[in-house]
């Protein structure tokens, strides 16, 4: 733990002096390819969902440090308190997000990133000797109606990340994509290949919306829009 500890201020000093670092506080790297992908633009908008920790395993910190603001929701008790102390001036909220407002067991495990509020999902994490801790009944909320409430006036969002381990597409679903157009979506998906991933509910359902596949980072899958795609790569 106290090596950790010592390696994220590491990183976090030489982000600080060199932001274009290869330094990486996401699990595969992802806010290196956000970094390319916004040009190293020091201000913009993330709605985090799932956002688990402030700075472990977090596409948006590193943005933060660049001056970035946003939002960080995620469901776990106590959540906030980290992100209140590390990440002020962003809105932290301790909100569970789903495609309904429904009571759902939200299912604890030992390592906290591995909470989720899917069933079948805590049920392969236990069979695989992660260690649950206990499962609790939680309220549910619509992205929508966060955005309705916390967004600030006439700012548009940059980037919407989820990371929900397994109600990814609920959470997708409770955003209204018409009204609320990120320019850039990172959602988990589970494909055992591109092919798959081609095919994919998620991928089927936002190019609906014009949103097309940029890349994949692991199980992170990047969705642009089209006009900023076009706009930004100039194809």
């Amino acid at each position: 733990m106290a090596l950790m500890k010592i390696i994220s201020k590491l990183k976090r000093y030489i982000n600080k002096i060199n932001p274009n670092s290869d330094f990486y506080y996401s699990q595969n790297g992802e806010d290196i390819l956000l970094n390319v992908i916004f040009n190293n633009i020091n201000n913009g908008f993330y709605i985090d969902v799932g956002a688990y920790h402030p700075i472990r395993f977090s596409n948006t910190y590193r943005l933060y440090q660049r001056g970035w603001r946003g939002i960080n929701i995620d469901a776990m008790p106590g959540s906030m308190h980290n992100f209140k102390k590390i990440r002020p001036s962003d809105i932290n909220l301790e909100v569970p997000i789903y495609d309904a407002d429904s009571k759902l067991n939200y299912y604890m495990f030992e390592e906290q990133a591995y909470n989720t509020l899917d069933k079948n999902v805590a049920d392969k994490l236990k069979l695989k000797g992660n260690h649950p801790i206990k499962n609790i009944e939680i309220t549910t909320k619509k992205l929508d109606a966060i955005l309705d409430d916390h967004l600030p006036i006439n700012v548009e969002i940059d980037i919407l990340d989820i990371d929900v381990e397994g109600i990814d597409f609920n959470v997708l679903k409770s955003i209204n994509l018409n009204k609320y157009r990120p320019k850039v979506i990172m959602v988990e998906v589970w494909s055992k290949s591109l092919k798959e991933l081609m095919v994919n509910e998620i991928t089927v359902y936002l190019s609906n919306f014009n949103y097309n596949i940029y890349s994949k980072l692991h199980d992170t899958v990047f969705f642009l829009r089209d006009d900023f795609f076009s706009k930004r790569f100039g194809k």
